[in-house]
This record gives C-alpha cells, sequence and structure tokens, in this order.
C-alpha cells in the first residue's frame, strides 16, 4: 500500500511531466516565431530595396510574433535552466542557507507572477477591443499569451522546478 508522501510525489512528478511537454511545445512555437519573423525581416528588405515596397503593418506584424516568441522563450528556458542566474554569492553560503536563498527566490518569483498575470489580464480585459493600428489585428489574444506565460512559470515553480540549474526538480 503506497503512503501518502508517495503518492503525493507521484502526483507531482506527473504534473512536471506535463508541465515539460507543454514547455517543449512551446519552445518549439517559439523557434517557429523566430524563424518567421527572420523571414518577414528578409522579404520586407528586399522587397523595399528592389521594389521600392513595404509591407503594410510590418512593425505591428513583427511585435505581436515577438510576444509570442519572448512569451514561450520565458517557459522554454526557464524549464532548461537557461535563464541568467546571479549565484555567485548563494553559491559560497552553507548549505541550509542557500536553500532559505532558494526558497525566498521561488516566493519572490511566485508573487511577482501572480502580480504580472493579475496586472495583465486587468489591463487586457480594459482593452478587449483594442486592435492594431494599420492592419486592424486584435491585441489582446497576445495579450492573454503573455499573462499564460507567467502562469505557466508559477505552475512550473510549483511543479519543483529548479528553474536555475537545468531544470531539474528538487
Amino acid at each position: 500500500m503506497e503512503h501518502n508522501g508517495q503518492k503525493v510525489k507521484k502526483i507531482q512528478s506527473s504534473f512536471a511531466g506535463v508541465l515539460d511537454n507543454v514547455s517543449e511545445t512551446l519552445g518549439k512555437i517559439g523557434g517557429l516565431a523566430i524563424l518567421l519573423m527572420v523571414i518577414l525581416v528578409t522579404f520586407n528588405v528586399i522587397s523595399r530595396k528592389i521594389f521600392n515596397w513595404s509591407m503594410p503593418g510590418f512593425y505591428e506584424i513583427l511585435g505581436l510574433i515577438g510576444a509570442v516568441f519572448y512569451s514561450f522563450g520565458i517557459v522554454y528556458g526557464a524549464t532548461k535552466g537557461q535563464h541568467i542566474v546571479m549565484d555567485m554569492v548563494v553559491n559560497r553560503l552553507p548549505k541550509n542557507w542557500r536553500k532559505i536563498c532558494e526558497m525566498l527566490t521561488r516566493i519572490i518569483i511566485l508573487a511577482f507572477c501572480g502580480l504580472l498575470a493579475y496586472a495583465g489580464i486587468d489591463v487586457t480585459l480594459g482593452m478587449l477591443e483594442e486592435r492594431t493600428y494599420d492592419i486592424k489585428i486584435p491585441v489582446a489574444p497576445f495579450r492573454f499569451v503573455v499573462v499564460t506565460v507567467f502562469v505557466l512559470l508559477a505552475l512550473l515553480i510549483l511543479a519543483g522546478k529548479n528553474i536555475s540549474k537545468g531544470g531539474e526538480e528538487e
């Protein structure tokens, strides 16, 4: 018969596995967004030079694709432990102090993720009708992508991902 602690660890492990799969998918979509941005920039530069024509709404489209790329990159980078981490001082502390610092860091990141998600939802709901200036693409879905990323990042931390060391679980 399994103990409750083992059940919790099993659930936490499967939850972390789902988040890993979501992160991998978002990383691939983010990579495709980068590729699309490069293609659009190249096309726009060539069309301006050869045909003296620029793609309508070019900067708007690039900005919206950038929101996807940067947002998905946050989750993917956190899962892979590729974010910039300043642990030079923390690594020199005794093990007990390091654990305390890591716990405080997790709490601070969770608080920021919560605040950014809350503010993002609040702002986005207040601007549901907003569209880009030139080509009139709705902006809200892209804003919700950013909000979703902060929720996913918080879930990664709650699932036990150590976002500063290659994504190993604690």
